[in-house]
């Protein structure tokens, strides 16, 4: 049974024979290589790995460009999309900005609208409260003048009718006996 690998040599790859290769298959792993296969490999040398493909043909490499500039133009496409998306969300919150100012320009228009209202509403019935004061004032002022001028008489009533005692029988008690 042949080797499901291509065979190559050191000549199919453009390597020069000068130079020692280490060929490992898939199948094995670095870990179950004995540390005396691992010595020879220095940074000068090659290690190359053989894996069940063949060597590609120029139509299939031709596709494989083909394949990386459509990779290649799907990420510039992702990057302007995403670049485009940047841009909305800016343009988004500078509308948003300019909204809240403009919402906060008419609400101090509207208030100062009512303030200007109010105060002419208010200053009608200002008037009226100057003149209820100016009542009250003097309304005060005639009961602390009655207050004055009549305090020793009012005493003098009060003392009169505590300090004079006249014992007398209620008119609704009986005489029973």
């Amino acid at each position: 049974m042949g080797d499901p690998f291509l065979p190559l040599s050191v000549a199919h790859l453009d390597i020069p024979a000068s130079l020692p290769i280490l060929v490992v298959r898939p199948h094995i792993c670095f870990r179950h290589l004995k540390a005396s296969l691992l010595l020879p490999i220095i940074p000068g040398n090659r290690l190359l790995f053989l894996f069940p493909y063949r060597l590609q043909s120029p139509a299939m490499a031709s596709q494989s460009q083909g394949i990386q500039q459509l990779l290649q133009a799907e990420k510039r496409a992702a990057e302007k999309v995403s670049e485009a998306r940047k841009r909305k969300n800016k343009r988004l919150k500078q509308a948003k900005e300019e909204a809240q100012a403009e919402i906060e320009q008419y609400r101090l228009h509207r208030e100062q609208e009512f303030r200007v209202k109010e105060n002419a509403a208010l200053g009608s019935h200002g008037s009226y409260s100057t003149e209820v004061d100016k009542g009250t004032l003097e309304r005060m002022k005639v009961v602390q003048e009655s207050y004055e001028s009549n305090k020793e008489m009012v005493l003098q009533s009060l003392l009169q009718l505590v300090c004079e005692i006249k014992p007398e029988i209620h008119i609704n008690y009986r005489f029973s006996g």
